[in-house]
C-alpha cells in the first residue's frame, strides 16, 4: 500500500540534519559524507513520482447488503470510516479535502 508523507516537511528535516553536520566545519570525512548524503536524499525526493490523493464520499443504500458504498470504487461498508478500506480514498468531508 502506498504511504503518503509530507515531502516538504521531510526535506526540512533533511536540511536541518545537513546543516548540523555542515556547521561543525571540522570537515572530517564523516561530516562531509553525512552532509552530502542529506543533500542527495533531498534531491532524490524532488525526483520521486507523486501519488494521486483520491477523495470520495459514502453513498447510503439501505436496500443493499451494506449500508454505505464508496463513490470511488463501489465497495461496501457497515460504517462511515475516514478512508475506504478497499481503495484508500479519503472520505473525510471538509477536513482533508480542502
Amino acid at each position: 500500500m502506498t504511504r503518503l508523507i509530507d515531502a516538504d516537511a521531510f526535506k526540512k528535516v533533511l536540511s536541518e540534519h545537513e546543516m548540523k553536520h555542515d556547521k561543525r566545519r571540522s570537515f572530517n570525512d564523516y561530516d562531509w559524507g553525512s552532509a552530502s548524503a542529506y543533500e542527495y536524499a533531498g534531491d532524490l525526493l524532488d525526483e520521486m513520482p507523486t501519488v494521486e490523493h483520491k477523495h470520495g464520499e459514502w453513498i447510503e443504500k439501505h436496500h443493499e447488503r451494506f449500508k454505505y458504498y464508496c463513490s470511488r470504487c463501489g465497495s461496501g461498508a457497515d460504517r462511515k470510516g475516514k478512508f475506504c478500506d478497499t481503495c484508500g480514498a479519503d472520505m473525510r468531508e471538509g477536513e482533508a479535502n480542502e
